[in-house]
């Protein structure tokens, strides 16, 4: 366990809870989320942003660096959710492609289930 820092833009307040270490590797898309109001700030009450454990948070009277942290955190969003439509997309692909191959080769029992599969998977993505 460790420390996670969760910040309200509005007041320029920083919060720390215990997280888990590996939390914002396994799940970038969490940074710069509220996680539906887990934490709240302690002076306005709403709710505040995960920015993850290894974050350094300007003084409160730094207002342009606390604009530019939360510019940079909306980049991040922006780029972490840009990635994750490129790979779903790539696996899109590759399980067409999969599928076109599969149905180019001979008929057989086998081919015809796992060809099912790969569809259901594809309607799935």
């Amino acid at each position: 366990m460790c420390k996670g820092t969760w910040a309200c833009f509005k007041c320029r307040t920083a919060v720390r809870r215990d997280t888990w270490r590996h939390f914002t590797y396994l799940h970038p898309e969490l940074i710069g989320d509220t996680m539906t109001g887990r934490v709240r700030c302690p002076h306005c009450r709403s709710a505040c942003q995960f920015l993850g454990p290894s974050i350094a948070i300007p003084p409160k009277r730094e207002l342009t660096s606390w604009r530019r942290l939360q510019v940079e955190v909306a980049k991040f969003r922006q780029d972490v959710a840009a990635d994750s439509q490129k790979s779903a997309t790539h696996k899109k692909h590759d399980l067409e492609r999969r599928i076109r191959d599969l149905k180019s080769r001979s008929a057989s029992s086998q081919r015809t289930r796992l060809v099912k599969e790969l569809e259901k998977e594809l309607s799935d993505a």
